[in-house]
Order: C-alpha cells, then structure tokens, then sequence
C-alpha cells in the first residue's frame, strides 16, 4: 500500500507540476473561457491525488478511484494503440511534424506499468484489506473501461 501510494503520489506531483503553467495561465488570464471541456483537463488532475491519498488511508473509495484510473489509463493507452497503428500519413508533411506519432514502445509501457498496477491492486489480499469482492472488482473495472471508451469516442 506504501509503495504503491508513493508510487502514484509522484505520479499526481508530475502530472501537476507538468501543467502547471496552463494551470496559471487558466487562472490569472481573464481571456479564457470556462466551459464544459476544462472538466476534462481538470479530472484527472485532481482525480489521481484524491485516489491515492485515500488509498494510502486504506479507505475503499480510494481502491476503487485508483482502478477506475488504471483501467482509464489502459483503455486509453489501448485505444492509442489502435490509433497509431491504423493512422494514415498526412498528405502535407507540416501536418506530420505538428501531429507526430505517438511511439509504440512508449505505449507499450503504458500498458504493462498500468497493466501491472492493475494487477497488484487486484490480488486477494490487498482486496481483503479494502474490503472489495470479486464480482465488485470485475465491476469496477468493466464501467471504467465501458465510460472511457464512451468518453474517448463520443466526443
């Protein structure tokens, strides 16, 4: 559970500290307009940070915020994969330098470092630990997948 929340506390610290200008510009800039799509720059900024300190509490919400993030964050990387590897040039090669592939080895350790997690926060004894069955994981884990790939194709 320790190395586990430290592990995705440095994560949530990067993932901040990365945005950080944007974050500023968004706040102090009176130009910038407040809508509906900030929600998702905003979510996951603040969804990683609560998910982990709630799960170094041993709080159940805070198991169940953790995989819900893993299993967006391997849906996503799975969905990306598929992008890339059915993406078509550019006919006007500026168009590739502004929208350069994403690398599939980078990809590929997307998936088995959150593919790993998954399966750590997954196994019996720590599910004991938060108190969360096995048809409640199984749950969990389907809805997450089912809302990213909704999320990712309906907009």
């Amino acid at each position: 559970v320790l190395i586990s929340s430290l592990v995705f506390g440095v994560i949530s610290i990067y993932k901040i500290a990365s945005e950080f200008d944007l974050l500023n510009f968004m706040f102090t800039d009176s130009s910038v307009k407040w809508d509906f799509s900030l929600l998702f720059f905003f979510l996951p900024l603040l969804w990683l940070p609560t998910a982990t300190i709630l799960f170094y509490m041993r709080k159940k919400t805070g198991w169940v915020l953790l995989t819900a993030f893993i299993t967006y964050s391997i849906t996503g990387a799975i969905i990306m994969m598929y992008e890339e590897l059915t993406r078509k040039p550019f006919s006007i090669p500026a168009l590739e330098n502004l929208f350069p592939a994403t690398s599939l080895v980078t990809i590929i350790i997307t998936l088995l470092f959150f593919g790993g997690y998954l399966w750590v926060v997954c196994e019996n004894a720590l599910r004991e630990i938060y108190s969360v069955e096995k048809k409640e994981m199984k749950s969990i884990i389907g809805v997450s997948a089912a809302l990213t790939l909704l999320l990712f194709y309906a907009l």
